[in-house]
């Protein structure tokens, strides 16, 4: 029964985390000029991905904070900036994502049992697609405003 508790808990937390950025969005502006549900599709996907797996623990809410951080970074950007078509790098670093994603499905199914474990391994999945897309993707195909180094 405590199981479930916690597993409700993660998922009421990763929800919230999940709409501090669409909430953002709406009060202050669409920055990335994509519309709210760009910021509500990838949490909504991972979210549901992990529950099939029955990960338990607190691995919702690292890839929920993951998540957001990546949309924030953007969302920072864009509003100093006004590049326009920025969110075209995010949105290209997605399919890096997914990959690592999975893998820490796997990982995390397979090996990890305590929450702080599963915590870092869930934020892990997520950003270190998501650092390694951008790497690929704002250094090579497209300007990324200052995530590209080049």
């Amino acid at each position: 029964m405590k199981n479930k508790t916690i597993i409700r808990k993660d998922l009421y937390i990763s929800i919230i985390i999940s709409l501090i950025m669409p909430i953002i969005a709406f009060f202050i502006g669409d920055v990335l000029y994509v519309g709210i549900w760009y910021y509500l599709v990838l949490p909504t996907i991972f979210i549901i991905i992990s529950l099939l797996f029955r990960i338990e623990k607190y691995f919702l809410s690292g890839i929920s904070f993951a998540l957001f951080l990546t949309y924030f970074i953007y969302f920072i950007i864009n509003m100093k900036s006004h590049e326009g078509l920025l969110v075209l790098g995010h949105l290209f670093s997605i399919p890096g994502v997914v990959i690592t994603f999975i893998s820490g499905l796997i990982f995390a199914k397979k090996f990890c049992v305590k929450p702080s474990i599963l915590f870092i391994v869930g934020f892990l999945s997520i950003f270190t697609g998501f650092f390694m897309g951008q790497i690929t993707i704002c250094n090579t195909l497209m300007y990324c405003g200052s995530l590209s180094w080049i």
